[in-house]
């Protein structure tokens, strides 16, 4: 049990690949914020949650194998999140200038700060197991 704590590079890289999307979600949300009073300006998301699931639930089952030294491995494909539009077909909002909605982007601010915290608590306890691994210390 603990050596799939310490040692499962799924799970880390996974984390780590979230801490990078949750940074690009913040960038995302302050742009928004920064254009909401420009006229026009579609607001933006980082989509990731979904994908991760569905790399985390495919991976080691349905996976092609690797018959020949040459074939290009398919393990570890994390996804990395893709920035779209909100809602690309949506009127305004009720600010009448754009469909930024600063209460839902100060939520969702505060939404993606709580979760790269926890991210990276739980980056820093792999690191800091391992290292104590390595130094025969007891945690």
């Amino acid at each position: 049990m603990i050596d799939k704590i310490l040692f499962d590079q799924q799970t880390l890289s996974a984390t780590k690949r979230a801490l990078d999307v949750y940074a690009e979600r913040g960038r995302v949300y302050a742009r928004n914020v920064a254009n909401a009073e420009t006229p026009g300006y579609r607001a933006q998301e980082v989509r990731f949650e979904d994908d991760l699931q569905l790399a985390l639930r495919t991976a080691g089952a349905g996976q092609l194998a690797r018959t020949d030294a040459r074939h290009l491995p398919t393990e570890g494909a994390m996804p990395s999140g893709r920035v779209e539009q909100r809602n690309p077909g949506s009127v305004w909002s009720g600010n009448g200038i754009n469909d930024v909605e600063i209460d839902k982007e100060m939520a969702d601010i505060a939404r993606n700060t709580t979760r790269f915290t926890v991210a990276a608590e739980m980056v820093r306890r792999t690191y800091d197991g391992l290292r104590k691994a390595i130094q025969g210390r007891s945690a």
